[in-house]
């Protein structure tokens, strides 16, 4: 093998290759973004159109349908799906996979831009995203305090927002709750009858008289100005004084024909950390953003604010998600440690060879070192998907080390007992010298001395038996290695939905075979050089118990060969113990068909819990308001509630589901860590809030905790037809005999009646 002969000939360029590869792969650790999910281009472009006060009929007829004919035409679209909500309309365009997102998206904007005169007066520009996993709220922070509630949401949404929206891998702030500030002009009922005015003319009128637009150049002697029409007013008071055109041509004071006074808008939504009232900020990192970085950067934003924060306000940090994914990244480091701590630990128990041990426990963590520097090179990130696949190829880091190790203290047993040869033979030759005059004296001039033929050269050393040892397993190891790539090469190529979440780890597994194989055919025979001593200079006491214990483990290697020679030979035995796999085979299936769960992710303790509340569209928000902290109150007497967030007003949600409006509403509750709360797991909490909700009347609950993809139904079903009655009706019906399937906590559908007009 050339890699090796290289690293045996010149085995200090080959170290200074090694160092720089492992300086490299400890840099791109440093560099390499820290994820719960790899980033994966969902083929997936959202359009979401807001039209406020507008019934679903509507949205449907007049928003829905028009984006649907404009997008229709978009090159590598696959189906289109549109939800008509009150007051929004969200079409989800899919395309075929394999799709440029990012050009996708693009198209779908063109198409939409030239239809945006074509919508309805008062709705607002559609948006248009991708749709990125990857892209959600890392971080939830909490603001109260004793200043007015106008004046909270005014700090938090023009000094705190605007400090957090700075960090680095910030995407977007939320802020939920408060009351913004607004301009109210209340008007007398009799002063306008008077005026002859409606309400609608006085808005028209402020509307066009409350602005500042450019209004040209002027050019005098040498020297421009520019010319600005500046109507706006800086205060309250000074907005009394604009006029307003009678139907009797007279002009009145806005002032004449009512108050005006500064307020704070409708309030739609509201937030309660534990009964408290403030307002809730969640901050959402950009897809390509490393989570944990950004949520350090965040802290330290946190603190710096905290310091300036005016009397009486306070601002806590709630949760944030890089606990998660540090916790994946250093278990998956303990794992590889662990595995390496083990796998010396055996060896050593069979060998009794501190040099072979040491051998084996340095390659394994270099090569995990130095398969970093090359994921770092092929764009991946240390998520679930890869730092699964570090964690299982430990076992192929130690498997390519132990055969080269093998073959080349083979070699140096062979290169000893041609050492020993030699020796014999130089002692023989020097004996042959002395004899042959004496032989020579006493007449026998024909007579020789023959010390033997030699059998070996006696010029082989270290470096000859690693790099013999070392090529010696080449087509072993490449074989080896040639499976996983069978395994995993088809693995890389998947392009289903679901294949996108596996390349990563396949590439990652291919990446860490290939390093592997490079430091077992370079740094293995060079420590083995360097490290390995020939049995004949193994005199200490632990070397004496080795050879002992080798012995020992052929002997019961032997007689395992022989019980299974002996078995080989009873076809009766043969038979029944081939009849006895094949039972366990298929008893074991059983298991996997029914007893076994299938999921893409496994729901992990995180310690959350979301209560989403539904109540009857009628509700308006004190109502809401009230039955939300009610049940909030119920969960804070649990011992192991740490927190409990309430938003009436506003709800996470998935496709066909409303996520704003004053009847809904959503508790995130932080439980303690699973360590804290033993014999409690989270599915058992989430069955006791069940089983609690089910008694609250007038409400669609459910609950659900946080997963790796996101808070959505484990199964659902989509009905199309051109009749909406009927597809409700087969819609409730399914609903109804679902209920009586066992194992489904939730069913639900997203049939609502219409809200009263």
């Amino acid at each position: 093998m050339f890699l090796t002969t290289a690293a045996t000939k010149r085995p200090v360029a080959m170290t200074a290759l090694l160092i720089a590869l492992v300086a490299l792969g400890l840099n791109s650790y440093r560099k390499l973004s820290l994820e719960s999910l790899p980033s994966v281009d969902m083929p997936y472009v959202t359009v979401t159109t807001i039209w406020p006060g507008a019934a679903p009929e509507d949205i449907e007829k007049d928003v829905a349908k028009r984006i649907e004919d404009a997008v229709s035409g978009v090159s590598g679209m696959k189906h289109v799906y549109s939800t008509c909500i009150e007051n929004a309309g969200n079409s989800i365009v899919e395309f075929v996979m394999g799709t440029d997102v990012d050009v996708a998206a693009q198209d779908v904007r063109e198409k939409i831009d030239a239809i945006v005169g074509e919508l309805p007066s008062g709705c607002e520009r559609p948006s248009i995203a991708k749709l990125d996993l990857n892209a959600a709220a890392v971080a939830t922070v909490f603001l109260s305090g004793d200043l007015p509630p106008d004046d909270l949401y005014w700090f938090a949404d023009n000094q705190i927002r605007d400090r957090f929206a700075a960090v680095k891998g910030v995407a977007e702030v939320r802020v939920i709750g408060g009351e913004e500030r607004e301009v109210w002009i209340e008007l007398d009922r009799e002063a306008l009858a008077a005026a002859g005015l409606t309400a609608a003319q006085v808005a028209q009128e402020v509307g066009r008289g409350v602005l500042s637009i450019p209004g040209g150049r002027i050019r005098e002697s040498g020297s421009e100005l520019a010319v600005r029409f500046d109507a706006e007013y800086r205060s309250v008071e000074d907005l009394g004084s604009l006029q307003v055109a009678g139907a009797d041509g007279a002009r009145r004071y806005l002032r004449d024909l009512g108050t005006v006074r500064l307020a704070t808008e409708e309030p739609r939504q509201r937030s309660f950390l534990d009964g408290v009232p403030g307002i809730a900020i969640k901050i959402v990192k950009k897809s390509e953003g490393n989570t944990v970085e950004t949520v350090k950067l965040l802290r330290k934003r946190f603190e710096a604010i905290q310091k300036e924060l005016p009397p009486g306000v306070s601002l806590r940090w709630l949760q944030d998600d890089a606990e998660i994914v540090q916790a994946n990244v250093d278990n998956t480091v303990a794992d590889i440690g662990s595995s390496v701590l083990l796998c010396a630990v055996i060896l050593f128990a069979f060998l009794l060879n501190l040099r072979s041990t040491f051998v084996v426990a340095v390659t394994m963590p270099v090569t995990i070192v130095v398969s970093l520097f090359f994921m770092k090179l092929a764009g991946l990130t240390l998520n679930l998907s890869t730092l699964l696949a570090m964690g299982l190829s430990a076992g192929i880091l130690v498997s390519n080390s132990i055969v080269v190790l093998e073959s080349v203290v083979r070699r140096f047993s062979a290169a000893d007992a041609a050492e020993k040869r030699v020796t014999k033979r130089k002692t023989q030759d020097a004996g042959c010298k002395k004899q042959d005059p004496e032989l020579k004296a006493q007449g026998n001039e024909s007579a020789t001395c023959d010390p033997g033929p030699a059998t070996c050269d006696p010029r082989a050393d270290r470096w000859a038996a690693a790099r013999d040892g070392a090529s010696e397993q080449t087509v072993a190891i490449l074989a080896s290695a040639g499976t996983n790539v069978v395994v995993m090469l088809p693995i890389a190529m998947m392009t289903s939905v679901v294949g996108r979440f596996f390349v990563p780890f396949a590439t990652t597994t291919l990446i860490v075979n290939a390093a592997s194989i490079f430091i077992s055919f370079t740094l293995t025979p060079m420590l083995c050089a360097f490290v390995m001593k020939p049995e004949s200079e193994q005199t200490g006491r632990l070397a004496r118990w080795g050879r002992a214990w080798e012995k020992t483990l052929g002997r019961v290697g032997e007689g395992y060969a022989a019980w299974l020679r002996r078995l080989g030979a009873r076809r009766l035995v043969c038979v029944a113990i081939l009849l006895a796999a094949i039972a366990l085979f298929v008893f074991s299936m059983k298991f996997g068909s029914g007893g076994i769960g299938f999921t893409l992710f496994e729901n992990d303790d995180w310690g959350r819990a979301f209560i989403r509340l539904e109540f009857p569209d009628y509700y308006d928000l004190s109502r809401t308001q009230e039955r939300t902290l009610a049940i909030a109150r119920r969960i804070r007497e649990d011992p192991d509630a740490v927190t409990v967030l309430a938003t009436p007003g506003r709800a996470d949600a998935i496709s066909g589901q409303a996520s704003e409006g004053v009847y809904l509403a959503q508790i995130e509750i932080v439980y303690k860590p699973a360590e804290e709360r033993p014999g409690r797991p989270i599915d058992a909490i989430l069955e006791e809030l069940r089983a609690d909700l089910r008694a609250e009347p007038d409400v669609i609950a459910t609950v659900s905790m946080p997963s790796y993809v996101a808070m959505s139904a484990s199964i659902q079903y989509n009905l199309m037809g051109p009749d909406l009655d009927e597809l409700v009706r087969r819609a409730q019906l399914l609903q109804a005999r679902a209920s009586a399937l066992p194992g489904l906590a939730q069913i639900d559908t997203t049939a609502r009646d219409d809200k009263p007009e």
